[in-house]
Formats: C-alpha cells, structure tokens, sequence
C-alpha cells in the first residue's frame, strides 16, 4: 500500500484593507464634482437670462433672474461645506500616509510634522502640499507615471477652478450691463467645469493611491498558518 500525499490547501485569497480616510476623501470629491455639475449648469442658465434682461427688463424676467443667482449662491456655500471636510480630512490623510511610506523605507524630502503645518501657509501650501503627494506617488514605481499625471490634473485644475470662479462671480456682480454679466456667467461656468474635472482626478489619483498604501499596511513577514 503506496503513501499518497495530501497536497496542503492554497493560501486564502484576502482582499486588501483600503484606508476609510482615503474612502472618504474620493468620496467627498465625488459629491463635489455633482455639486460642481449642477452649479455649471445654473451658471449657463442664469448667462442665458441675462443676456435675455439686455434686450428688455420685466419684472418675471428679474425675478427668474434672482432665482438662479440663489441658487448658484447655495450650490457654492454647499461645495464650500465639502471643501473644508476636504481640508481636514485630507491634513490627517497627509500625514497618516507620509509617515506610512517613511516608515516602510521609502524617501519623504520633508518632515513628519510638515505634513501637517504646510497646509497652513499660504500661497507656499500650493507647492509644500504638493511635493507630499509627488514624493507618495514616486515610491510606487508601478503606477508612478499615471499617478504623477492624475495628481497634477487634480491640483492645477483645482487651484485654476476655483479661484476663476469667486473672480467671475465677484465680476458678474459688479457688471453695469445685463449682456457683460451673461458673458461673464457663461465664462464663469467653464470655470466651474475645470473644478468638476479636477475633482474627477481627484477621485481617479485617491483611488489609485489607495492600492499603493495598502502593501505599506501589511506587515513585512506575515504568520504563516
């Protein structure tokens, strides 16, 4: 009677653990960007109406008018609300993920404690923030090209969108002329579409990224069972 090995069962197959932070960062931008959609969308129509105002006033035509400006005054205060979730959440993600690739040997130019305090200076946090994320997406040699692009298309986009769109706003408030307040509000709302693009890289870097802080999370020699 012939021995006849057991071959030992594979090793299960588990599915990585994502950060919730990054879950909710991506998440966030995904609100966001529908925000952004609808404000581009009430932007061009309230451009619409005051071109209309131009080739005569009625009072409907005003109130219409009014109306929209509301409503593109809430749609902003609600992206404003996110933002700052954004902001937070996007300090301790910062951090938590600076101090991960450090740990797991990888090269951070600047320290732990910037990551946090950079965020804070202005005018600088739009280049100190920024080279976090680069010195991230350059330890994940695998995804590094893809992952600089995406995170310069958030970044540029969002720092163009959203202060084009409190400068047209600011413009199409002081306009003297119905037709130069509907041009400005049709600009306007081109800017507030590059601010839906970038929050779409935004999504697309954040979950990228996510895979890469997931192999800095497992421990370096796993049990074996």
């Amino acid at each position: 009677m012939s021995d006849s090995s057991i071959a030992p069962p594979p090793p299960p197959i588990t599915k990585p653990q994502f950060s919730k932070l990054n879950t909710s960062l991506w998440i966030l931008f995904t609100v966001a960007a529908s925000v952004g959609v609808l404000q581009s969308i009430l932007t061009l129509a309230r451009g619409a109406q005051y071109v209309n105002l131009d080739s005569g006033i009625t009072p409907s035509k005003k109130d219409a008018a009014e109306t929209m400006d509301n409503l593109i005054a809430a749609a902003i205060g609600l992206n404003m609300w996110i933002a700052v979730a954004i902001f937070v959440l996007l300090i301790i993600y910062t951090y938590r993920l600076v101090v991960k690739t450090r740990n797991a040997g990888f090269k951070v130019r600047m320290p732990n404690g910037l990551a946090i305090g950079a965020w804070f200076i202005p005018l600088a946090n739009s280049i100190l923030c920024l080279l976090f994320f680069v010195d991230i997406v350059k330890a994940n040699p695998s995804n590094r090209q893809r992952g600089l692009t995406l995170l310069n298309l958030w970044w540029w986009l969002f720092i163009a969108g959203t202060h084009s769109i409190f400068l047209f706003e600011s413009l199409v408030d002081d306009a003297e002329y119905y037709l130069d307040a509907g041009y400005l509000s049709y600009v306007g709302a081109g800017m507030t579409f590059l601010a839906v693009a970038s929050a779409f890289f935004a999504v697309l870097f954040f979950r990228q990224i996510r895979h890469f802080e997931a192999t800095l999370d497992k421990p370096a020699n796993p049990p074996v069972i």
